[in-house]
């Protein structure tokens, strides 16, 4: 017979490296297996912080809340506003906040202009930041 543990035990031991998986661009079901939860569990935990606030889960769930809002794909309104140069700046914003696929993003149209010739130093010194800071090469 297994022995089960207590869930606050295990929200207490995996939380943090679950928030840091979201906050790196994992969806929670990635971050959930690579802390060896199940995505349920983690939809349970928003769900129990979304309930009450001020307990435990509160916390967690209004963190996860606002990864997910930072990810929101634009409306179709927002898509035909939004230009390159905003485009870029949006995702810049997003990429400094660690989000790898943002950084990805930044980088093939920072790389694209750069092959045009129209290169801008600063943004590219930013995200070699960036890259060193995570223990990465910034591109190919």
């Amino acid at each position: 017979m297994s022995r089960q543990r207590h869930p606050s035990v295990t929200f207490e031991a995996l939380s943090d490296d679950v928030l840091e998986a979201i906050r790196a661009g994992c969806s929670a079901a990635d971050a959930a297996f690579d802390a060896g939860c199940s995505a349920r569990t983690i939809e349970r935990w928003v769900a129990r912080g979304r309930s009450a606030p001020d307990g435990p889960y509160g916390e967690f769930a209004a963190a996860v809340d606002e990864l997910r809002a930072e990810r929101a794909l634009p409306t179709p309104a927002e898509r035909e506003a939004m230009d390159a140069e905003e485009l870029l700046r949006v995702a810049s914003g997003i990429a400094r906040r660690g989000n790898v696929q943002a950084l990805r993003l930044v980088w093939e149209i920072l790389r694209a202009r750069k092959a045009r010739g129209q290169a801008e130093p600063d943004t590219l010194a930013a995200l070699d930041e960036l890259a060193a800071r995570r223990g990465r090469r910034a591109g190919p």
